[in-house]
């Protein structure tokens, strides 16, 4: 059975999506979700491994700016990782991640996941409307 047929009968998307604009918050935090139930990383980047992840982020980055949006979430994100919490040194959130989580991919991933999930729920508890 290919990895298609196994991720449409096995894994289907969550119903809130259908309809609706998924953001890149969204995809991240159904990760992590799933990933928390032993889902591998590789249903969501096609590898194990950080920079399996960080290749997904340009990628859907790019995709957003060809076809003219910008997801003003994801930006509000990244400034908050990076002056609220001071989690982006130079070398980059996936490099630090994953030397402090010992060379585990999926640790490390987690690790970046978690802070989605933080930033989200700030986000939620300071306009409730959302």
């Amino acid at each position: 059975m290919s990895r298609r047929i196994i991720v449409s009968r096995e894994f289907p998307l969550p119903e809130q999506w259908r309809g609706r604009k998924v953001t890149l918050i969204d995809a991240l935090l159904h990760m992590r979700q799933e990933m928390l139930r032993g889902r591998p990383l590789w249903l969501f980047t096609g590898e194990d491994t950080v920079q399996s992840l960080v290749s997904f982020l340009l990628g859907w980055g790019s995709c957003i700016r060809f076809n003219g949006g910008v997801e003003e979430e994801w930006s509000a994100f990244l400034d908050w990782l990076r002056d609220t919490q001071q989690e982006v040194p130079p070398e980059g959130w996936h490099v630090k991640f994953l030397a402090e989580c010992g060379g585990d991919h999926t640790r490390a991933v987690l690790k970046f996941l978690d802070f989605v999930s933080e930033f989200a729920s700030s986000r939620q508890v300071a306009s409730p409307q959302q």
